[in-house]
């Protein structure tokens, strides 16, 4: 099945409920840790009571799925910026952030958020 022409993905989307820690680049306010919508290599969609701006730089640290990236699921840090921010639909909704990852560094061994991911 070939993707809609208004489809501008390039890689395919995951349903999958990931644990992940992100923090705003060059903010004063602590990371959090969260859970993914759905994940691809490219990108990420969760939700989030933190006020995310359209543009804003974030980092986010992951197990990424052997799914996704063909081999055993290992640690990886992307460098991202928010590419859409969902409004909230309903009175008990948050936010949906969707992230685009710009770099990323596959970790071995050395995890620099390792206090702050509850994975």
């Amino acid at each position: 099945m070939k993707p809609a022409a208004s489809e501008r993905r390039r890689s395919t989307r995951h349903d999958l409920k990931i644990p992940f820690w992100f923090r705003i680049c060059n903010s004063t306010l602590p990371g959090q840790n969260c859970l993914s919508e759905n994940l691809s290599e490219d990108g990420i969609l969760f939700s989030t009571e933190t006020p995310l701006s359209l543009g804003a730089a974030l980092e986010i640290l992951l197990k990424m799925p052997a799914i996704i990236s063909g081999e055993g699921a290992t640690d990886w840090l992307f460098s991202g910026h928010v590419a859409r921010v969902d409004s909230i639909v309903s009175n008990k909704a948050t936010p949906r952030i969707a992230v685009q990852f710009d770099c990323f560094q596959v970790l071995s061994g050395h995890r620099p958020y390792a206090n702050s991911l509850q994975l």
